[in-house]
């Protein structure tokens, strides 16, 4: 853990607690225990700003797919919500874009916690799907052009 992680988590326990609501703006929370665990891990790592955008984006999407009817998984959807940007922390950058660095500590993170596998790459694409790129650095996918000329 950096010396910023701990300095917001010290932060963040010297605020006055108050009870969590169950829901907002008629989005049902996700209090399982994965997702206890990855709100932890991005209030630890990253800005209040950032942390606070992907708490935003989990009730947008939700918002959203409610008025259009879609049935989806609300773990699966918070999960890849709140950790979506872990990749722009401190403690998660590396060479790759931040959108696949993030879903790559995403995956790992989840998978260390029990979360199954095949839930655990679904979170990943979903997080890794904002560059364009994950394709390319998941299946070692080169796209190419075709060639006009062909028949």
């Amino acid at each position: 853990m950096s010396s910023q992680d701990s300095q917001r988590k010290i932060e963040r326990v010297k605020k006055p607690t108050t009870q969590r609501p169950k829901t907002v703006a008629g989005i049902a929370l996700v209090d399982s225990k994965i997702a206890r665990l990855a709100t932890e891990l991005a209030r630890d790592t990253s800005p209040e700003y950032l942390f606070n955008h992907a708490a935003r984006t989990f009730l947008f999407g939700a918002l959203i797919g409610n008025a259009s009817s879609l049935k989806f998984d609300s773990e699966i959807l918070y999960l890849a919500c709140i950790l979506h940007d872990l990749g722009l922390t401190e403690r998660f950058a590396g060479p790759l874009p931040f959108e696949i660095q993030g879903a790559q500590a995403t995956r790992a993170f989840l998978t260390e916690n029990g979360l199954p596998n095949g839930q655990a790459n679904v979170v990943w694409v979903i997080a890794a799907r904002k560059g364009g790129n994950e394709l390319r650095y998941q299946f070692n996918y080169q796209p190419r052009l075709q060639d006009k000329n062909a028949k």
